[in-house]
């Protein structure tokens, strides 16, 4: 999946998943940790505080947050 403003998107959901009370979310981390993604992962987190959605995200859900893809 992919979209033009990935984290507005996720900011969304996780504001539409805590009204529904959802015991876990679990998200894949949009970049790899190899070389290839390198230069994609730095432009998309320019500028940010955060480095992950997890550091972006975690905060902002009441429940329990799990990532994958050597982001947890």
């Amino acid at each position: 999946m992919s979209d033009s403003d990935p984290v507005a998107l996720v900011d969304h959901i996780v504001t539409k998943l805590n009204e529904k009370d959802i015991a876990f979310i679990e998200l894949t981390e949009g970049f790899s940790l190899d070389a290839r993604d390198a230069a994609l992962r730095k432009k998309f987190y320019e500028g940010k505080e955060e480095k992950s959605f997890r550091e972006i995200f975690k905060r902002k859900f009441k429940n329990t947050w799990i990532t994958n893809h050597g982001m947890t």
